[in-house]
């Protein structure tokens, strides 16, 4: 239970924070649509990037913007990689020697501007333009904020913990009672000592 929900600080002790155990998603910007005109996709939003309904970053979403383009990089990185390996490009391994003769992506290379946000109902989208600085087309990225599951792994194995002490429960009353009978007067099977 320590896992999932924490210790609460109790009598000056200082407790500890909930999540602590195994982490599932974290929360992140997942990509959804992508291209160099704007895009008609199920949230009507996307059609009018930059304009309106869409806001610039403000002080309390400054954070959203650096992990918005570290998503959007982390894309046009992953997708450019995919046209290299169409093309018979052969691209480098995370382990690979930085002098062997194969083509790696820098996500730095790929420069993210105008990042904005709006919120469709529950979700938060963001979107912003990005190209190659090695010249290409300028592309419009869009995303929506998944919260993730962090808790999930906690709570499977608190889920598993519990099944398991109810399995187990019947089986020690079982155990309690045949001790109960020698001490009240029955007999303890014989010992024949070490084997």
């Amino acid at each position: 239970m320590l896992w999932p929900l924490g210790q609460p600080p109790i009598l000056g002790v200082r407790g500890t924070p909930a999540n602590g155990g195994p982490r599932g998603t974290e929360p992140n910007w997942q990509i959804f649509a992508a291209g160099t005109d704007a895009l008609a996709t199920k949230y009507p939003e996307t059609a009018s990037y930059p304009a309106s309904p869409w806001r610039a970053p403000t002080a309390a979403n400054k954070s959203s913007v650096d992990t918005t383009r570290t998503a959007v990089q982390k894309y046009l990185v992953a997708q450019a990689s995919l046209q290299l390996e169409k093309k018979g490009v052969t691209l480098c391994k995370p382990d690979s020697s930085p002098f062997s003769s194969c083509y790696t992506f820098d996500p730095s290379t790929f420069v993210v501007q105008d990042v904005k946000f709006v919120t469709h109902g529950k979700t938060n989208l963001a979107a912003a333009h990005a190209f190659f600085q090695a010249g290409g087309p300028e592309v419009t990225v869009y995303a929506y904020h998944d919260p993730g599951d962090v808790q999930i792994y906690s709570v499977a194995f608190l889920l598993a913990s519990l099944f398991g002490f109810a399995i187990h429960v019947p089986f020690l009353d079982r155990a309690e009672r045949k001790r109960k009978a020698i001490l009240t007067g029955g007999t303890a099977p014989p010992w024949f000592g070490p084997a």
